[in-house]
């Protein structure tokens, strides 16, 4: 295992967009830790950029060809920090006193990082960290207020409430699932106007100690806005098959309204670009949802 940093050819291969497949020459190790390192310019005018830290999963050497760019090796990355914005390494010039610290990173990728590079990467990361959950802070503090002015009507309360997180929500659900695209993960619909991000374990039992899971990508599934509806009232959920999640009706919906909606016996959930751990808190979180929907399945009336 090595710490090194690895060189995004922004002009080949376009805005590095945290795929977790990831092209390169250089030779990433499984379980070594990289900082991505973009640019934008050219010339005296190139700016280096830190788009995060990540770690190796898998790489794969053979011929893959992005843009105009044949490269080497095929490299699944997992987010350790990965900020909303590329972090200008430029700026830490009068921040930190390092005035050539950038242009040790021009075009170029170092297979080992020095202590001073991973510590001056590490506060970069650090500090943008930070500022997103002081932004977490301030969205629960309003989620406070509102529940407080809404509390005469729970229900309502807690839509709203869900509804503050669900952009950031959605986001992280996409990242997490792989891929980039907002699609549908049971019927692969592509229509993005018509998916929700929903929550496994809803938004109105992730407290105290368990808040983050809220925001967890790991803990939600885009699903079409019918099928999110039938997953929050437990009448659908999913019981994992080895690496996939086979779905499972409810006996309050009738074979004439599964056929009108189009859902089948054989759909599945496959979350097979999702990291290894984030595959295993998503198999923890549906077992969570799928035992209260057993539950749910003795009772004799729906509500």
């Amino acid at each position: 295992m090595a710490t090194k940093s690895t060189y995004h050819k922004t002009d080949e291969m376009g805005a590095f967009s945290g795929t977790k497949f990831y092209t390169t020459n250089q030779d990433l190790k499984e379980s070594d830790k990289v900082y991505v390192i973009s640019s934008k310019g050219k010339d005296a005018q190139l700016v280096p950029y830190l788009e995060g830290s990540f770690r190796v999963e898998k790489s794969t050497q053979g011929d893959f060809r992005i843009g105009s760019g044949n490269y080497k090796y095929e490299s699944a990355l997992d987010a350790v920090i990965k900020p909303e914005k590329p972090i200008n390494i430029n700026s830490i010039r009068l921040r930190l006193g390092k005035r050539v610290f950038a242009s040790r990173f021009m075009n170029m990728a170092k297979p080992v990082l020095e202590s001073d590079e991973i510590e001056t990467f590490d506060s970069l990361l650090s500090s943008t960290s930070r500022k997103a959950l002081e932004f977490e802070s301030s969205v629960d503090e309003l989620s406070n207020d509102i529940g407080e002015i809404l509390q005469s009507n729970t229900e309502q309360a807690q839509n709203v409430l869900a509804r503050i997180g669900q952009g950031k929500f959605r986001k992280n659900v996409v990242s997490v699932w792989g891929g980039g695209q907002e699609i549908c993960a049971l019927t692969g619909i592509a229509l993005p106007e018509i998916l929700t991000a929903s929550h496994i374990i809803p938004w109105s039992d992730c407290i105290g100690e368990h808040a983050h899971q809220r925001w967890d990508g790991a803990n939600g599934v885009l699903l079409c806005s019918h099928i999110d509806r039938l997953f929050d009232r437990y009448l659908l959920s999913f019981k994992r098959k080895g690496q996939s999640c086979s779905i499972q009706y409810s006996h309050f919906l009738s074979d004439d309204i599964l056929r009108q909606l189009s859902l089948t016996n054989d759909l599945e959930l496959v979350p097979n670009r999702m990291s290894v751990a984030d595959k295993i808190q998503f198999f923890g979180y549906m077992e969570v949802h799928y035992n209260k929907f057993i539950a749910r399945e003795s009772k004799k009336n729906l509500y």
